[in-house]
């Protein structure tokens, strides 16, 4: 049984900031990224269970090239939510990112 996939608003901000990004360089860029997405996409809708983040347990991550894509599975619903792409680099503890889904999700806020 397949997965359902949606992805909250702040993650569709991350894919419309990196295909902005990729597309000042080459079209094929982005495209190439976007191709790579897709497939882990599928790969998440058959199969969630990929590596716990270490320090928000709540939530699963899968690589696409230098970005991590962060969901969470519902089990009973069939659904994985993806919450944030972000950029492999970027310092998480810092800017909070992770944190303020923890937050959000702790008093039943949109995720966003």
């Amino acid at each position: 049984m397949t997965y359902s996939i949606k992805h909250n608003p702040k993650a569709h901000r991350d894919l419309v900031e990196i295909d902005a990004y990729f597309s000042q360089f080459y079209a094929s860029t982005s495209r190439k990224f976007f191709v790579e997405y897709y497939k882990i996409l599928d790969l998440i809708s058959f199969s969630p269970w990929f590596r716990k983040w270490d320090d928000y347990p709540n939530y699963r991550v899968a690589n696409v090239r230098r970005y991590l894509v962060f969901f969470t599975v519902d089990d009973d619903a069939k659904t994985v939510t993806i919450h944030r792409i972000l950029h492999g680099m970027r310092n998480f503890r810092q800017n909070k990112d992770i944190e303020v889904m923890e937050e959000q999700a702790a008093y039943g806020q949109p995720k966003i």
